[in-house]
């Protein structure tokens, strides 16, 4: 059984409070770039992934997914057993913030991409523009939204993607306010992502 996750400050303090030594911080630059992957760590659940066998998104689901973060792509024949090359998919999650203030919402996709928080849109990816290096050089140029958001209370976050034939990719990204950090995932270092579903 590995060791428990502790970060540097818990580390610092349980090590020097039994001497009186006082550790004081003050928050720096969140350890990440550009943004953190929407993931469990802000949700209540996790992320049910809906596949549609028409790009509208007609109609009742032909498949349903549950994922713990919103990093999804489909190369060279990944796409799921049973979905025909031109399907669209839809993200559902229920955002819960940590902490009240300014969140960025951001998609970087292959394909069409559009984000909505409580039916509002956030982020519209729908006619992308450029380019940027993820997903091996197809995703589009990141595109980025803020909302202001209340701590504890739950919003419904909802992606659709419209992917080109037989391809596709999408990545949400969920930045807190400024001052603040997503809590440490554990098993790793620092405050970071996930390493897989």
């Amino acid at each position: 059984e590995p060791h428990s996750v502790v970060t540097a400050l818990a580390g610092l303090r349980a090590r020097f409070a039994p001497d009186g030594v006082e550790i004081v911080h003050e928050p720096g630059c969140p350890p990440f770039n550009p943004a953190p992957v929407l993931d469990h760590r802000v949700l209540d659940g996790l992320i049910r992934v809906e596949y549609f066998a028409d790009r509208e998104r007609t109609g009742e689901p032909v498949l349903v997914e549950e994922v713990r973060r919103a990093h999804l792509q489909y190369f060279l024949g990944s796409t799921p057993a049973g979905l025909p090359s031109d399907f669209a998919l839809r993200l559902r999650a229920r955002f819960v913030p940590p902490v009240a203030g300014e969140w960025t919402f951001s998609l970087v996709q292959v394909g069409r991409a559009r984000c909505t928080i409580d039916g509002e849109v956030v982020v519209d990816n729908w006619q992308p523009t450029g380019h940027s290096a993820l997903f091996m050089g197809f995703g589009s140029e990141r595109v980025s939204g803020t909302v202001t958001v209340e701590a504890g209370r739950a919003y419904e976050v909802v992606v659709d993607l419209v992917p080109p034939r037989g391809a596709g990719a999408i990545e949400v990204g969920c930045a807190p306010p400024a001052a603040s950090r997503l809590p440490a995932v554990p098993g790793l270092a620092s405050p970071g992502l996930p390493s897989g579903k």
